[in-house]
């Protein structure tokens, strides 16, 4: 009886253990990335893209934070130009995929779906 105490311990402690070693891995599963998520991942952490430069898309959407904004200690996200915030924190950005195709609707002369 004991065994099989001992036994139900040993694979409850690997269920846990494995999925955390697993998430905690800062490498992702697969150790080649395509030509397109290569691309992806170049674009969304290249900090020229704002404007003014000096952001990338990750800092307020940081893979380790699971794309969410880093700073949870404020209501707000940080904006590119020191001292100023926007009027919203980071949405995550896996949240993206879901939203509406942006674009302009020349009836209501407004920019319609995307992210905001």
């Amino acid at each position: 009886m004991r065994s099989k105490i001992l036994f139900v311990i040993g694979i409850m402690v690997l269920l846990v253990l494995i999925p955390v070693s697993v998430m905690a891995s800062p490498k992702p599963v697969m150790d080649q990335l395509t030509d397109k998520e290569q691309l992806g991942e170049f674009l969304y952490f290249d900090e020229n893209l704002s404007e003014p430069a000096g952001q990338s898309c990750a800092s307020c959407h940081d893979p380790a934070f699971g794309f969410a904004d880093p700073d949870a200690g404020i209501p707000v996200s940080a904006g590119v130009i020191p001292g100023l915030f926007g009027g919203r924190n980071s949405p995550i950005s896996a949240y993206a995929m879901y939203s509406p195709i942006m674009y302009f609707d020349d009836e209501e002369g407004l920019w319609i779906g995307g992210q905001f």
